[in-house]
């Protein structure tokens, strides 16, 4: 294949993918997560959003700052999404580069198919977080490693120091592909000076690059005692594989089969590898994330899980794509079709359920406002709901009302601490304390039980989460939640808060998917 076909394929599946991601992309309610890159991204400054991720967030700041730029543009749920979705399309030409530098032309071709309609890549590019750009810095990294090795360019060098860098500023995940990369060099550089040379000048580029960011790092490490939950390691090979194969929220049939399918053609492809700095690449590539994540399991320890498969997809797919390629054409169809089956059946159930966690937030807010009077409250009865309502859909519409968090425990939470965090960096006052949060005097976001009686004196809108569970892994989660259709919500009987019914008479007044709004009124 020549560089001008290769070319028209390429428009034509950044086009396809890019159609695949706008179904429904502002149909879904902003889900929890989401509502956290905003909140973090939408700061007056670019220095305060800086401040922020140093003194809040588990994450470097790269993301956000991005993210931040690009909402000067606008800040709609399609708008915010639509960053993801970029950089979710700038990944596959450089799938393209990367495979064709390792392969062929076809097989990039291939691989770069693979990525564009892959269900597990197509559902994170469907949210505001930082994944899909993880994996683009992680394609551009591994572009530039194989430039700089294979012909010696210097533009390589520099962009793969850069994009390393700009890797572990976006994601802590993004060391295990440095890891990687070193190995990689390692092995191969054994007879080269150049490359022993070039690979210490870049450990220490990326020392001291990050160095600066390292102390805030290793406070995150404190206080948040690791990331990622544990998972027995069995088990969580079946959920890479699966995933890797199906995405997320598929029937146990789906997943098992994903599994074996993306086994075997996934190890068909490393033997079909030539041997050499192609296999050793994608090998090292494909394993070390996976095999880390794996060990740590073994060891009792907290895992990243799906999040680690952004860096290694793309090795599993270039796999893949030299299986399909270099197998016979019987094999070729039989894979083809399965693997298309497959990835017809777990498309649709992206599009149909949308993002996991993400009730009608929206939807349900609108409904209240319609109602609501002077005076009134909003209570959630999670934070899956509190967080977009509070952050994001509450200010937009500029309506004056307020609401809180109610706890499984009863126990009432204000809505009015992110505010008085903006604010307090705004005027670039109040002192962190260790956990990060700013000292403003009384905490405004705990209300006292007296605090709760006087909430007797108005209407309260109940907001009341009803989720379903899906088998399916979600930061390692045993199951993915997805709003519950709204026919099963008003099947579901009326059962009033306990300590709301000591004061209010309520009345169940709209059903969303995942989602129940009753209106209590004082008795």
């Amino acid at each position: 294949m020549t560089r001008r076909p290769a070319r028209g394929w390429l428009i034509c599946l950044v086009w396809g993918s890019a159609v695949l991601c706008s179904i429904g992309l502002g149909r879904p309610s902003l889900w929890i997560d989401e509502t956290h890159s905003y909140e973090f991204a939408s700061l007056p400054s670019l220095p305060l959003v800086l401040l922020n991720a140093a003194a809040r967030d588990a994450y470097p700041p790269l993301y956000f700052l991005l993210l931040h730029c690009w909402m000067w543009l606008g800040s709609s749920e399609v708008w915010l999404r639509a960053f993801s979705v970029a950089a979710h399309l700038a990944s596959i030409p450089m799938m393209y580069l990367v495979a064709t530098r390792l392969l062929s032309r076809r097989e990039g071709v291939i691989a770069a198919a693979l990525l564009a309609v892959s269900p597990f890549h197509l559902a994170f590019a469907r949210e505001v977080r930082m994944y899909p750009l993880v994996c683009l810095l992680a394609l551009v990294s591994v572009w530039g490693m194989l430039a700089w090795v294979q012909d010696g360019s210097r533009r390589g060098w520099r962009v793969f120091v850069a994009a390393g860098l700009a890797l572990v500023w976006t994601h802590y995940i993004g060391a295990l592909l440095l890891v990687a990369e070193g190995c990689i060099l390692l092995w191969g550089g054994r007879r080269r000076r150049d490359l022993r040379a070039g690979m210490l000048r870049w450990i220490g580029i990326t020392a001291v690059g990050f160095l600066p960011w390292s102390p805030f790092f290793l406070k995150s490490l404190v206080t948040t005692r690791g990331y990622g939950a544990e998972a027995p390691v069995a088990k969580l090979a079946y959920w890479f594989l699966s995933a890797v194969g199906s995405g997320f929220g598929q029937t146990e049939f789906v997943l098992s089969l994903s599994a074996l399918v993306i086994l075997v053609l996934a190890l068909r492809g490393f033997l079909a590898c030539p041997a050499g700095p192609a296999r050793r690449t994608l090998g090292w590539w494909a394993g070390l994330p996976v095999g880390l994540e794996l060990l740590s399991a073994a060891l009792g320890k907290p895992v990243f899980g799906e999040r680690t498969l952004i860096l290694a997809t793309p090795a599993w797919l270039i796999l893949i794509a030299a299986a399909l390629w270099r197998a016979a054409a019987w094999e070729r169809l039989a894979a083809a079709v399965l693997a298309g089956g497959l990835t017809v059946q777990s498309h649709v159930r992206l599009f149909t359920h949308g993002l996991p966690e993400a009730p009608s937030s929206r939807e349900a807010l609108a409904a209240v406002l319609a109602q609501a009077r002077p005076g009134d409250a909003i209570v959630h009865s999670s934070t899956i709901t509190y967080h977009p309502v509070h952050e994001y859909y509450l200010p937009r519409s500029g309506a004056k009302i307020e609401d809180f968090l109610v706890e499984p425990q009863g126990e009432f939470r204000g809505g009015r601490l992110g505010d008085a965090f903006r604010e307090a960096w705004r005027r670039m006052k109040g002192r962190l304390d260790p956990a990060g949060a700013v000292r403003t005097g009384q905490d405004p976001n705990r209300l006292s039980e007296e605090d709760f009686f006087k909430l007797g004196s108005r209407r309260v809108w109940y907001l009341r989460t009803d989720l379903e569970g899906a088998r399916r892994l979600w930061y390692l989660i045993p199951s993915v939640y997805y709003p519950a259709p709204a026919d099963k919500v008003r099947d579901i009987p009326f059962d009033s808060h306990p300590r709301l019914a000591r004061v209010f008479r309520g009345e169940r007044v709209a059903c969303f998917p995942g989602l129940l709004v009753e209106l209590y009124r004082r008795r």
